[in-house]
C-alpha cells in the first residue's frame, strides 16, 4: 500500500496559510464482523486524528 506524502501535500496546496479543512477519508476492509471492522475503524480514526494534529493540521 502507498502512503500518502503529507507534508507535500500541505506544502503543494498551501492548506494552512489558506485555511484549507483537512478531511481524512480511507476504505476499510470488511473485518469479518461488524464489531471488528468497527473497532478497527476507530483505531485508524485515532491514529490519523494524531498525525494530523501532530503536524499542525
Amino acid at each position: 500500500m502507498d502512503s500518502l506524502n503529507y507534508q507535500h501535500l500541505v506544502s503543494t496546496t498551501r492548506a494552512n496559510e489558506r485555511g484549507l479543512s483537512q478531511i481524512i477519508e480511507h476504505w476499510l476492509p470488511w473485518q469479518g464482523d461488524s464489531a471488528s471492522t468497527i473497532r478497527t475503524e476507530n483505531e485508524w480514526n485515532l491514529h490519523n486524528l494524531s498525525y494530523l494534529r501532530s503536524h499542525g493540521a
